[in-house]
């Protein structure tokens, strides 16, 4: 049985932060401050 891999470039995983979304407001203006990731608009702790 092949296994099938899927790679990401270096590129393509950097877009998918640059798409990330706040899931309460939907909002892009995150930021990371120290090891979370905020959101800038409601303030919702993301990761």
């Amino acid at each position: 049985m092949t296994g099938q891999r899927t790679e990401k470039s270096l590129q393509g995983v950097a877009s998918e932060d640059k798409e990330k979304r706040c899931p309460e407001c939907g909002s892009k203006n995150l930021v990371m401050q120290g090891h979370e990731l905020l959101c800038k608009d409601c303030g919702l702790i993301i990761e």
